[in-house]
């Protein structure tokens, strides 16, 4: 057990600190030099933040910082990242911007620690922000005072054009539409700057890669079966369960192929004492969960979830009392139990991080040679209640 849990971790580890995805690229120093390199491309968030370059393939990476440099784009048509200064949620941010279109008014795409962003930047120096949203999420009032308080800004920046700025109404918040409405208004009304740049990405969508890390408690409270009790009774006998528990686990999350499905990667720790009658079993069971989860309505500050997926389990040090089989023949219940689990939650945003709150029912049963052998297995069924901080 202790060989694989270290494989387990040192795997998380080195996948946690590897290069996800070394593109060639250039960065723009503050002189407006051009320097050919090996950017790593990450994820959105952290391509906001922070670019990390490799001068013309050789030597060690540098991190550089939107005060560093003017921006870093990705060869092949790739993504361009230019510095900006921008104010969001009342404060002012100096980070990477992703440039979307160039023209008359100008596009672009910040991803936060929090959430997702559009800035225009009109010729004349007027500026707008959005939130990526989709307003199908939204009921009516909430849905019109959004519109409301993003069109005080956005008609500035498209008063040249009210269709335009009707049809901002009528548009959800994404890539492609507001590219699209930015780019003919600005061949319409904005025709002194020529035709529109557009900086397009064409990479696979499995490059991009989000981890976040999770810490938390949990209670389970349910039933364990010894078989061989049941056997030798006829019938079923169950012992009443609790078990309080420390979690620790990892999100991988894929969001240039979903923005709502994340592999979960999942250690629980913790103290179990059942007990039946006279009889009593105590230990430390140890799990490892492995699964998917589904996130829904991603742009608003409670997402549901449901999630589901297998178990390996272990009671470390058990005993027993009246268990004969258990520990009176020093027969401990180590071997492997295999099982599963589903449920159903919410994350909640909280500033840069996020509160995750669920309910799961937890299911397993020994699988090890000695157990199917002597019938010395484990069944338990348990309902489990989490909450934790994703970070």
């Amino acid at each position: 057990m202790r060989t694989k849990l270290s494989i387990l971790f040192c795997t998380l580890f080195a996948f946690t600190h590897a290069q996800v995805n070394p593109k060639q690229g250039y960065i723009i120093t503050n002189e407006n030099d051009t320097v050919m390199g090996v950017i790593d491309y990450r994820s959105d968030r952290r391509n906001a933040y922070e670019c990390i370059f490799q001068k013309e393939g050789k030597g060690e990476y540098v991190s550089y910082q939107p005060a560093d440099i003017k921006g870093y784009r990705f060869l092949n048509n790739g993504a361009f990242y230019v510095t900006k200064r921008v104010r969001i949620a009342n404060k002012e941010q100096l980070l990477f911007a992703e440039y979307l279109l160039k023209g008359g008014v100008n596009l672009y795409y910040i991803s936060d620690k929090v959430t997702n962003y559009y800035y225009f930047e009109s010729d004349e120096g007027k500026t707008g922000l959005v939130q990526e949203r989709n307003f199908l999420d939204y009921n009516t009032k909430e849905r019109w005072e959004i519109r409301q308080q993003d069109m005080n800004e956005l008609a500035q920046v498209f008063h040249k054009s009210s269709e335009t700025v009707e049809q901002l109404w009528k548009t959800d918040y994404n890539r492609e539409d507001l590219t699209s409405l930015t780019r003919k208004y600005s061949e319409e009304y904005c025709t002194e700057y020529g035709d529109c740049v557009q900086f397009v990405y064409d990479e696979k969508k499995t490059a991009s890669i989000k981890l976040h890390f999770y810490a938390g408690i949990s209670m389970k409270a349910g039933s364990i079966t010894p078989k061989y009790i049941q056997l030798q009774r006829n019938h079923d006998f169950s012992l009443s369960a609790f078990s309080p528990n420390v979690s620790v686990g990892l999100d991988l999350l894929f969001p240039r192929i979903s923005k709502h499905l994340i592999a979960q990667i999942g250690l629980d720790l913790g103290y179990i004492k059942a007990t039946k009658d006279s009889r009593q079993l105590t230990g430390c069971p140890l799990q490892t969960q492995w699964g998917l989860a589904y996130l829904f309505n991603t742009e608003k500050k409670v997402s549901p979830l449901i999630r589901g997926g297998i178990t390996f389990n272990h009671l470390l040090g058990a005993s027993g009392k009246g268990m004969e089989g258990v520990s009176g023949d020093n027969k401990k219940f180590q071997d492997m139990d295999f099982g599963f689990y589903v449920g159903a939650g919410a994350d909640i945003a909280l500033g840069k991080h996020t509160l995750r709150l669920s309910i799961n029912y937890d299911y397993s049963s020994s699988i090890g040679l000695f157990n199917a052998m002597d019938n010395e297995s484990l069944k338990t069924s348990a309902i489990d209640i989490r909450a934790g901080i994703l970070f």
